[in-house]
């Protein structure tokens, strides 16, 4: 019995758990359906919702492809317009040069006519005109002969004043051999000149008595004082004595007038370029270059040609003193102006003419852009960009230190800075007090 009743009541369990199990699966189930159907449904929604905007964008679609479709009519309605409007207008200029034109041939076939006729006339004058030729052949002629003329005389006062030129330096020599003290109290003041306006003041002084107190006639110790002061020019000084021998020049010429022409003829006989001029070399006019040098003024020491070095130093050297010597007052910047131009529309590009040219704008350089201001730094700008280059082009290499020193004086602006000894100092012993 106990056991009946335990199945019994396992039996009974086992249908509550059964049952509730059912239950469970039956609420579960229709859980299950309720969430299908919900989803399904929205599945549904998004479908329809899908569908609604396609065609939403079909339709808009459509409406934009309308409103492009308007838009490209307008446009091309605007351009033909444009175009048409455009056309009406090339339509009227060629109308218009094709009146103009007509114009013109027209006025042609008038002033053809007229042409014509004025030949025709012409025609009546053409041996009149063929004796004015002659007539002026004749007068050409006549210019012609009178230039040369010109030019004969001209040639014959400068052989005159060659020929006084070597009178003078006769005499000069003829001097020297007689007058040793003379000679050497000249070179004494002239070695003795320094940058002071004390020492300039008083070599002036004492030359111009020497000059005009000398037994020796005024030409000869003339001569003498110029060859001097170049001869000992001629090496490298110091720039300050080398303005104040320029001062000591001018202040003499004051005092002795034909001191100032002497000195400038010896300039030119020593050193071609403070003419300027220069000579260039040709087979044909030198048999050898040794020939060319000397004629340059090279200079020959124990049967051979000095160095190229020796010969630039001396040439630098007196373009130096040439450049102190025409900035001061009693000779003038201008002369140095008209020297420069001269120089640069004249002369050739070479390692003389550029040498000769640094050494002046060392020396000159500042004074004449103090008073020609752009001018001056044009004249420098052409220097740069044509002298300089054509310069570089020679591709010779005892060019380039001149060349580098060309190009730094004008790119460093060194004509900016006053040189040194170009103002006089007060007295020897002040080295800060210049005037």
């Amino acid at each position: 019995m106990a056991e009946i009743a335990f199945l019994e009541m396992t039996y009974q369990h086992n249908l509550r758990v059964t049952e509730e199990l059912r239950n469970q699966v039956n609420s579960l189930t229709a859980e299950l359906i309720a969430e299908k159907e919900k989803y399904t449904s929205a599945i549904l929604r998004e479908v329809k919702a899908i569908e609604a905007i396609r065609e939403y964008e079909v339709k808009l679609d459509i409406h934009y492809q309308r409103k492009i479709a308007e838009t490209l009519d307008n446009h091309l309605i605007v351009i033909r317009k444009d175009y048409e409007e455009k056309f009406r207008q090339l339509k009227m200029k060629e109308e218009d040069v094709a009146r103009r034109e007509s114009a013109i041939i027209a006025e042609e076939m008038k002033k053809a006519a007229a042409e014509a006729e004025r030949a025709k006339n012409a025609a009546a004058e053409t041996e009149r005109a063929k004796e004015a030729a002659a007539e002026a052949e004749r007068a050409r002629e006549a210019a012609a002969e009178i230039e040369r003329a010109k030019k004969a005389a001209a040639e014959a006062e400068r052989v005159k004043e060659a020929a006084a030129e070597a009178e003078r330096a006769k005499e000069a020599e003829n001097a020297l051999m007689f007058d040793e003290e003379l000679l050497r109290g000249i070179a004494r003041l002239i070695r003795q000149i320094s940058g002071s306006v004390e020492n300039v003041r008083s070599k002036t002084r004492e030359i111009s008595r020497m000059l005009n107190n000398s037994d020796v006639p005024q030409s000869v110790t003339i001569a003498i004082f110029a060859k001097k002061v170049i001869s000992l020019y001629e090496t490298r000084k110091s720039d300050s004595d080398v303005f104040a021998c320029g001062r000591v020049i001018v202040n003499v010429s004051g005092q002795v007038p034909a001191v100032m022409s002497s000195v400038l003829a010896e300039f030119h006989k020593e050193c071609m370029y403070t003419v300027p001029n220069h000579i260039t070399y040709s087979k044909a006019a030198f048999e050898t270059e040794q020939k060319y040098f000397k004629a340059i003024g090279f200079r020959e020491k124990n049967g051979k040609l000095e160095t190229m070095d020796e010969y630039l130093e001396r040439l630098e050297s007196w373009m130096k003193l040439y450049g102190a010597f025409i900035q001061t007052e009693g000779h003038g910047l201008e002369y140095g102006w008209t020297w420069l131009a001269r120089f640069l529309n004249t002369l050739p590009v070479n390692v003389f003419t550029a040498s000769a040219l640094t050494a002046f704008l060392e020396m000159a350089g500042f004074a004449l852009h103090e008073k020609y201001k752009d001018q001056f730094r044009k004249v420098l700008t052409a220097i740069s960009k044509e002298f300089v280059q054509k310069l570089k082009a020679s591709r010779n290499q005892r060019i380039n230190p001149v060349v580098m020193r060309l190009e730094d004086y004008i790119k460093s602006n060194k004509f900016l800075v006053e040189p040194e000894g170009m103002r006089l100092r007060i007295s020897l012993s002040s080295n800060n007090a210049y005037l």
